[in-house]
Formats: C-alpha cells, sequence, structure tokens
C-alpha cells in the first residue's frame, strides 16, 4: 500500500445531543460537528489525558474541536455553554471520537 492512499482532507461529522433531559431543558436535540480527523497538536493534547485528567483539562481540548456545520470554532477563549450542556459535549465528543473506527481501517 502506497502512504499517499490514506490521505483525506478532514470531513466534518454532525453530532447529535438527544439526551432526556437535554431536550426536555433546552426544547430539541443539540447539534454540533467535529472533524472525523484531527491535527497532531490535537490528537497529541487527548493522547496525554490521563484517568487522573480533570473534566476541565478535557473539557479545554474539547472546546477547540466542536465547530459549526460550516467548520468554525462555536467557542472562542472567552466564551462557555451551561455547564450541562457542556458536560454533555464534552462526554458525547469523546465517545464519538473513542467509538471511531481506525482512520485506516477499509470497512
Amino acid at each position: 500500500m502506497k502512504l499517499q492512499t490514506l490521505v483525506s482532507t478532514p470531513q466534518l461529522q454532525k453530532i447529535t445531543i438527544d439526551d432526556e433531559a437535554i431536550v426536555e431543558k433546552y426544547g430539541e436535540e443539540i447539534d454540533f460537528y467535529i472533524y472525523d480527523r484531527q491535527d497532531m497538536d490535537t490528537y497529541m493534547s487527548l493522547a496525554t489525558l490521563g484517568e487522573d485528567t480533570s473534566i476541565s483539562a478535557v473539557a479545554k481540548v474539547v472546546s477547540k474541536i466542536i465547530l459549526t456545520e460550516d467548520g468554525n470554532r462555536i467557542l472562542e477563549d472567552n466564551q462557555q455553554l451551561p455547564m450541562d450542556m457542556m458536560l454533555k459535549v464534552v462526554e458525547e465528543t469523546v465517545k464519538h471520537l473513542g467509538n471511531s473506527m481506525t482512520q485506516t481501517s477499509n470497512k
């Protein structure tokens, strides 16, 4: 296999928060996007998070990779989501990244 066969442009993937409590509180499902591939800085930031990592450290990394449908960052440095929403965004993002198939898989 040639290395260039594994090259592709990252694609936005939609994540929907459909948690019953969130939908009840905010009135509808919440959508956001992340890229299916992350750059090396982001990958290393995520890879170095250990079991003893605080939720705030995880949220800091996740806040940089949650995007709009146009690929723009949702949160700028001085912006915050409501705490219940941020916890759910972190949970869904980590779950999605953790369950993603290997990027070299043909399946």
